[in-house]
């Protein structure tokens, strides 16, 4: 991460590159504290998958009609409540360590040697709770705005022509509120908000080409990270249901670890795709307000400045100084 400056204007190739070599540059300490927080909970995520998704193949396989199938919504209720519960935190857990760690590399810290618990007490911890702060209030704003695409659509669907293509143009610029609420300290909620906004129109264009390719990356290689482990579950729901002893065990296991080896790098391929919309972020800023400028006239007076005009630090005259007084 040495090279990859936050605060540098940058084309879309430059972000795409710089967000992948931040990832090869630091995967160790990404991997690790990545074991500390995400492993847990892609074990605890995997029940909760396991169960959903058996439940469902059984009832694609029995042919269930209407009551059954309300029955078995119900009964998949608290797998699902699980792993969106699981979800929420394992986002606030990703988020808050991605910008966490540019965030410290910004100020000049060093990510050698860094440990879990230092890292927490001097970011993650506060980054934890700032995220918590934007996924409810960004729900709260979800839920808003889809009340009233749904009452216009009420009126008229014709309404759908202009609000779902504004939806589109309004949720783009949201990506940014993250890095900026996280790496700004004096920033606060409904600022780094309106400052996302600000950012996110004006670079509109190329914000939304790099949420679309990073987003399709990111689905493709879940995707497959998933398969393996939907398989599995597909084929002891379909094929041999009634499997039981030592083999049933044995298989749900290996089912059960396939799947959790699948959401925990599931959850590692999200990085990248943080790291992406951090370096827009920071070439935004960079183009928009010139901040590396302004924090070296903010800190002007502490450039080259040998105190040569106090007193107090007045040089001591050699003999050299008075030689004519000699």
């Amino acid at each position: 991460m040495k090279k990859n400056r936050l605060y540098q204007v940058r084309s879309f190739g430059e972000k795409f590159n710089a967000s992948f070599d931040s990832f090869k540059r630091a995967w160790k300490i990404l991997f690790r504290f990545s074991l500390y927080l995400l492993l847990p909970l892609s074990l605890l995520q995997t029940i909760g998958m396991d169960e959903y998704y058996s439940n469902v193949f059984a009832s694609a396989a029995i042919g269930t009609d209407t009551p059954d199938q309300m029955t078995a919504i119900i009964q998949n209720g608290p797998a699902f409540s699980l792993i969106i519960a699981v979800s929420f935190v394992g986002t606030a857990f990703v988020v808050s360590l991605v910008y966490g760690l540019m965030k410290k590399y910004q100020q000049g810290g060093s990510l050698d040697g860094l440990t879990f618990k230092t890292f927490w007490k001097e970011a993650q911890g506060r980054g934890f709770q700032r995220v918590c702060n934007i996924l409810l209030f960004g729900m709260l704003l979800t839920i808003l705005a889809f009340l009233v695409v749904g009452l216009l659509a009420a009126a008229s669907l014709y309404s759908l022509i202009v609000t779902l293509p504004a939806l589109l143009v309004f949720m783009v610029p949201l990506s940014l509120w993250a890095p900026i609420y996280l790496i700004e300290d004096d920033t606060h909620l409904v600022e780094a908000l309106r400052k996302s906004y600000r950012y996110g129109m004006k670079t509109w264009g190329s914000l939304f080409v790099l949420a679309l390719v990073m987003t399709v990356i990111v689905y493709a290689v879940s995707c497959l990270l998933q398969i393996p482990g939907m398989v599995m579950i597909g084929i002891k729901a379909l094929a041999f249901p009634q499997l039981e002893g030592f083999g049933s065990i044995a298989y749900s296991f290996i089912t059960y670890v396939v799947m959790a080896a699948g959401t925990f790098f599931s959850w590692i391929a999200m990085l990248p795709y943080l790291f992406a919309f951090g370096y827009h972020y920071g070439s935004a800023a960079e183009q928009i307000d010139n901040v590396t400028a302004a924090e070296d006239i903010a800190h002007f007076d502490e450039m080259g400045d040998n105190n040569v005009d106090d007193p107090a630090f007045e040089s001591k005259r050699s003999d050299i100084d008075d030689f004519e007084e000699l």
